[in-house]
């Protein structure tokens, strides 16, 4: 089960993150952007197979 608790140490890391920023420089060379969250999910889970395992509700 995954529940959802805040954590007041990340808050403060993450809260002080910019959320405003110039990717003008990444942007020109090349890479492109990951399309979401569940892209980046597949991706994780075609590079690490042994880190993903099945969950069924006996679990």
């Amino acid at each position: 089960m995954v529940t959802v608790t805040p954590d007041p140490a990340v808050k403060a890391i993450v809260g002080s993150w910019s959320s405003a920023f110039d990717n003008t420089r990444a942007a020109a060379l090349g890479p492109a952007p990951d399309p979401g969250f569940a892209s980046v999910v597949r991706d994780h889970f075609a590079d690490h197979p042994d880190a993903v395992r099945s969950v069924t509700k006996s679990d």
